[in-house]
């Protein structure tokens, strides 16, 4: 449900002014916070209902700068709790090249996405060994 929540925010602000931004950064600050929550008590398990819902994502073509965002607030939103070894083998799993996905982000044309991949890489470097 948290994913879903994650979903639904941001998604016409960029375009359209009607959308009330402050009541979407809310939802969204909201559902990001239930997700670190779960992933402080649950840890691992936490990551990977995580990495996956992010892999879906990223086998998606195109993807759209919502696709990253939402990807890269999921990803920020378990970094404490797991344990670290686990977090850093996710993030480099050849499978999905995830690490090299986050890193090219920073050149983003969204400013969104390029804040978000600033703010999951502080937190790598905070949790991760």
């Amino acid at each position: 449900m948290l994913f879903e929540g994650l979903k639904m925010t941001g998604f016409d602000i960029e375009h359209d002014h009607s959308v009330d931004e402050d009541t979407n950064n809310s939802f969204s600050a909201a559902c990001s916070q239930g997700l670190k929550f779960l992933s402080q008590v649950i840890g691992n398990e936490m990551l990977d209902m995580t990495v996956g819902y992010v892999s879906n994502i990223l086998s998606t073509e195109p993807q759209t700068w919502h696709d990253k965002y939402i990807a890269l607030i999921a990803l920020a939103s378990c970094m404490e709790g797991p344990d670290p070894n686990m977090l850093m083998n996710s993030l480099h799993s050849n499978e999905l090249a995830m690490y090299h996905w986050i890193i090219n982000n920073g050149q983003e044309p969204s400013e969104r996405v390029r804040c978000a991949t600033s703010a999951l890489v502080c937190l790598i470097a905070q949790y991760c060994p």
